[in-house]
Formats: C-alpha cells, sequence, structure tokens
C-alpha cells in the first residue's frame, strides 16, 4: 500500500525570514517570524467601522446590564423575602416587602397575587381590591396560588355588603349609623347567614355597650365562618371589657394562628 503523503504548502517559509515579505531582519522574540515594518503594518491594520459599532453596542448592553444588576437582584430579595412571610403568617412584614417589590416590577402576577393574600389578612381592603383587579384576568400557571387567591376572594365577600343589605342601608339615607336597631334585628331574622348584615348589628351592639348580645351576634357569625377576623378582633375586644382575660387570650391565640402580626 503507497504511504499517505501530507503536500507541502510552499506559500510558508521553510526558513527563518520574515514569513509576509521575506526579509530577514525579523524581530526576535515572537511566535511568528516577522520584520519590524510588517509587525508595524499588521499593528496598525485599520478595524472596520462594524467591528467598531459591533464593539461600542455590546459596550453599551453591558453597562445597562450592570446598571439594572443590583436593583434587579434587590427587587428579587423583597418579593422572596414577603413570600417567605406569607409562609411564616407575618403579613404584615410580608406586605411590606411586596409593596416594595410590586413597585419595582408592577404587572407581576405572582407579587400582586401575593400581595392580595397578605392585604386579606392584614384587613387592607383597599388593597386587596386592588391587586384583585389587577389579577382577575390573568391566565395562571401556579394552580397552587391560583386556589389560595381563589380561596381568599371568595372569603373576602364577607367584608363587604351584599345587595339585600344595601337595600336596607339605602332605605336609611345610605347611612348605617340610622338604621334603627329594630330594623337589624327584623333583618337579620330574614337574613340569619348574612356575615357581613351580623358583623354590623354587633359593631353597633358594642358601641352601646351590650356585651351579652354582641357576643351572642359574634358567636353565631363564628359558627358560621369561624376563622372571620373581624368578628374574632371584636370578641377578643369585648371579653377583655367584660374582664374575661381568659377567653380574650383565646381568641387573640385564634387570630394569630391565622396571622402572626396581627395588631
Amino acid at each position: 500500500m503507497d504511504e499517505l503523503t501530507t503536500p507541502i504548502d510552499h506559500h510558508v517559509s521553510t526558513n527563518k525570514n520574515c514569513i509576509e515579505c521575506d526579509s530577514p531582519a525579523v524581530l526576535p522574540g515572537y511566535p511568528n517570524p516577522l520584520c519590524e515594518n510588517c509587525r508595524e503594518h499588521f499593528i496598525k491594520y485599520p478595524i472596520p467601522k462594524w467591528i467598531k459599532l459591533f464593539a461600542a453596542g455590546l459596550a453599551v448592553l453591558l453597562i445597562l446590564s450592570l446598571y439594572k444588576l443590583p436593583g434587579n437582584i434587590i427587587t428579587a430579595m423583597h418579593l422572596q423575602k414577603g413570600k417567605t412571610a406569607i409562609e411564616q403568617k407575618k403579613y404584615l412584614t410580608a406586605q411590606k416587602e411586596l409593596e416594595i417589590a410590586n413597585l419595582a416590577i408592577p404587572g407581576n402576577q405572582e407579587t400582586e397575587s401575593f400581595l392580595l393574600l397578605a392585604a386579606y389578612y392584614n384587613m387592607d381592603v383597599p388593597t386587596l381590591v386592588q391587586m384583585f383587579d389587577l389579577v382577575k384576568e390573568k391566565q395562571f400557571d401556579d394552580q397552587e396560588l391560583l386556589a389560595r387567591v381563589n380561596d381568599k376572594v371568595d372569603q373576602a365577600q364577607y367584608f363587604f355588603p351584599d345587595d339585600s343589605f344595601n337595600e336596607l342601608i339605602y332605605r336609611h339615607d345610605s347611612d348605617l349609623n340610622k338604621v334603627p336597631i329594630d330594623s337589624f334585628k327584623s333583618f337579620m331574622v330574614q337574613h340569619p347567614e348574612n356575615i357581613y348584615a351580623s358583623m354590623s348589628y354587633a359593631a353597633m351592639l358594642s358601641n352601646e355597650d351590650d356585651y351579652p348580645n354582641c357576643d351572642s351576634v359574634l358567636k353565631h357569625i363564628l359558627e358560621i365562618n369561624a376563622g372571620y377576623i373581624p368578628a374574632l378582633q371584636l370578641m377578643s375586644s369585648i371579653k377583655r371589657q367584660e374582664n374575661q382575660l381568659n377567653e380574650s387570650l383565646d381568641y387573640c391565640n385564634q387570630l394569630l394562628m391565622q396571622n402572626q402580626e396581627c395588631s
């Protein structure tokens, strides 16, 4: 079998002369033998304009990235702190951190959803409504988060009067404080499951220092919804007013089980 041979590249110089002009005056100390003139020529070889523009564009992008990087990292930290506080049931801390993140990245579904959860437990109804308006038309990839949001939205309906109770208020100059107690009682007989109306009635009784009847109404509310925050808050207060401190503490503990930073 014939032996394979590699053809010689006759362009490559076989001596120690300059590989560009074949001058014997090669500058020592470089891997490629070039004379001084040829080396100077290659060093000063003009860089095409498009390469300069491309490099300038990359430099601008790098500067912008470096400028935004600290802010993005800080925003991500606030979001993570908020989510961690949610899982720890520290909802005041969570809302504070999430509001910072939401200002930095408006429109972020995850931030808005967790902020809705925090606002619910903090009884911050305006923020709750605002976040609901932002997320209600969005598609959720995280089905667990969607379920949590839906649950709190369902529970939040008891923070607002329904149509039947609004009609009662409307008949009294649209002023809840003008609704007579007898009208409240009549309404409660017809709508015993109306939590918002019952809570309004209980608050009226508390303002009149009628703690026994207020206690009775609140217990009725908690039979319907054991975790209803306004009822637990008012119950802890009236028990303290009645000097039933152990019972007051028990209702406070129920609140803390929902929100470790409940005030």
